[in-house]
């Protein structure tokens, strides 16, 4: 299309509209109708909360401060199936929605060394068909019935979701116990889901911030389950069988260990009913023998892995050992973390790499848990000619905050956004369910969500600064550079092969 037609076009439409003053009313009106009613959910959710929503509409004109929204109070019902299954629950008729989130002890934990890949291939299938539905007549019932099902693998734990309309429950529930206990795993499907897969990885390999996290856990986690991609390698994926996903889909799917959260426009007595309809098919099971193995890899710390790739700018991680959920510390850790990388433009990574030096867009840091691992990571890009500078600003930001640890201001201004915030994040009944499967998952009890931010507020400036020197050792960081570098020092290990790959 040349530029004359599509002034032309645009032209047309804006005459359309100039002979149609109605539309534009009409969009007005559906504009505001659209707002409105967002506005009133939301606030209907928060109001369920504690929040009432004179004090977030004072928020959303800029007249309060996030740590003027008093707390946020859950309940959280804890609700048994006539069949012993067990599942926390925040009912909340003010939509009707309803959102379920489980997951299973596993995940990739449960593949052996040359099955990478396998567990996301079996959650890739599990929608593909299932019970009197053939892949295609399945997708057509949740497209039907506006029903969301989603599955996917993680490092430790096998999960999924189901989000639906209150009144075509019954007909989600019924393709999810299918989904689960009668897949189809069709030659066809899971010859369409490989090609894809395999396309998806060729893909990924040209992608410098995909190709960084596998160097990363690569370098992280050298000899250890964590360390292998997700999607699995181009050899193990041509390998996988239907055989193959059945087997590991007995493995997976038991009753031991299987953690339910649920938000939305459903009773403890009709979802205790629900659970045994959906998992009460399961067989019992025993969880199964994982290892205790520690996984992160001493011989890291310290070190910059540098794998080439020519690309403008280097993609950049780094890590070292973090701190377990449970921690007696960990209240303060997350404050430290705002403060260090976590608060966007208010950090003191981003202050200074960005802000003082020019050297990145952006930068963030983040605490990670994982069942044998707990990190404090980080990633940023820059320039390949200031990677060396970059890294060595980093570690300096880090020395300085382990030595001097923080400011009171910022301890404060840290803790209220991290309180005041906490409402916001239960306005949706999907964010809800999320919240109590990672409680959940955490090993938390039902009350820790209403004595989370009286946690975060006794944490004082002293606290921070003692978890600061405790937790943070710049000589300890391990780096990943994708790209080629410069002004890095002497001390680089070169990577030549993709870890996992």
């Amino acid at each position: 299309m040349t530029s004359a037609q599509a002034n032309s076009q645009t032209d047309s439409r804006a005459d359309t509209w100039k002979k149609t003053p109605l539309s534009w009313g009409l969009v007005v009106i559906a504009g505001f109708c659209l707002v409105a009613g967002i506005f009133f959910l939301r606030s209907a959710h928060l109001q369920k909360s504690g929040v009432q929503p004179a004090a977030l509409e004072k928020l959303l004109r800029g007249d309060a401060s996030l740590a003027e929204i008093p707390d946020s109070r859950v309940e959280i019902l804890e609700v048994t199936s006539p069949g012993g299954l067990n599942a926390w629950l925040v009912e909340d008729t003010s939509v009707p929605v309803i959102a379920l989130n489980f997951s299973f002890p596993g995940g990739m934990m449960l593949e052996s060394e040359d099955q990478a890949g396998y567990m996301m291939m079996l959650a890739a299938m599990l929608d593909e068909g299932a019970g009197p539905y053939d892949s295609q007549a399945f997708q057509r019932e949740l497209e039907n019935n506006v029903i969301s099902l989603s599955f996917s693998a993680g490092r430790d734990r096998f999960y999924g979701s189901v989000r639906t309309l209150s009144r075509h429950q019954d007909k989600a529930f019924e393709l999810l116990h299918l989904a689960l206990t009668q897949p189809h795993f069709e030659e066809e499907s899971l010859e369409r889901m490989r090609r894809a897969t395999v396309n998806n990885i060729r893909h990924s390999l040209g992608n410098p911030g995909w190709v960084a996290a596998r160097v990363f856990n690569g370098m992280l986690f050298q000899g250890h389950v964590y360390e292998r991609p997700g999607r699995g390698n181009l050899e193990t994926v041509a390998k996988i069988t239907a055989d193959d996903l059945k087997t590991l889909a007995r493995r997976q799917f038991i009753r031991d260990g299987l953690q339910i959260s649920v938000s939305g426009d459903i009773s403890a007595e009709d979802l205790a009913a629900k659970l045994d309809d959906i998992f009460g098919g399961l067989h019992k099971g025993g969880e199964e023998d994982i290892p205790e193995t520690p996984a992160l890899n001493a011989e890291a710390a310290g070190k910059v892995y540098v794998y080439e790739m020519d690309v403008p700018q280097s993609v950049i991680r780094f890590a070292h050992q973090g701190i377990s959920v449970h921690d007696e510390d960990y209240p303060a850790a997350v404050v430290l973390n705002y403060i260090l990388g976590g608060g966007g433009f208010a950090s003191r990574l981003m202050k200074a790499l960005r802000e003082e030096h020019g050297l990145t867009y952006g930068i963030y840091t983040g605490l990670a848990h994982m069942r044998q691992a707990n990190l404090l990571q980080g990633q940023f890009s820059t320039a390949n000619e200031t990677a060396g500078e970059a890294v060595a600003l980093v570690k300096d930001t880090w020395r300085h905050m382990a030595e001097k640890g923080p400011t009171a201001q910022e301890v404060e201004e840290a803790k209220n956004y991290l309180i005041g915030s906490f409402p916001l994040s239960l306005t949706s009944t999907g964010g809800i369910a999320s919240i109590l499967s990672g409680l959940q998952e955490d090993g938390r009890d039902t009350e820790y969500i209403n004595s989370r931010n009286d946690r975060l507020r006794a944490v004082d400036k002293d606290d921070v600064r003692r978890v600061a020197a405790r937790l943070l050792n710049a000589d300890e960081l391990g780096f990943t550079v994708i790209g080629r570098p410069d002004g890095l020092d002497d001390g680089v290990v070169p990577v030549t092969k993709l870890p996992g790959m």
